[in-house]
């Protein structure tokens, strides 16, 4: 063995740390309620509210929720086929850039077919 390995006694650490790459909330949670959660929730105003809310909308399938006034689109992806551990990311909703993403699209459209005709 590599005298320079160590194995980590607390692979939670690690998670949070990975957590903690992202630059927006993020959660990863399991179906029995526990939870790793990085900077972005730790230092939450209410991050047991944020977190309950969250996961909520994950199994409500109601990804747009409002929390302290800021609308937010909550996803979650499964971390490992066969598991019950989930990732979940908290994104602010922006309507502005949508709508510019769909006038954006709309355009291309517009354009694409001028180009064949």
């Amino acid at each position: 063995m590599n005298a320079g390995l160590k194995i980590t006694e607390n692979p939670m650490l690690v998670l949070e740390g990975l957590l903690d790459t992202f630059d927006y909330p993020a959660i990863i949670a399991d179906k029995s309620g526990a939870v790793c959660v990085n900077e972005y929730i730790r230092r939450a105003d209410d991050k047991e509210t944020l977190i309950q809310t969250a996961i909520k909308a994950c199994n409500t399938r109601n990804y747009n929720i409002t929390f302290q006034g800021k609308k937010l689109i909550v996803s979650k992806r499964a971390i490992n086929h066969g598991t019950d551990y989930f990732l979940i990311e908290i994104k602010q909703d922006d309507e502005i850039v949508n709508k510019l993403r769909e006038s954006t699209k709309k355009l291309r459209l517009a354009v694409q077919q001028l180009q064949i005709n």
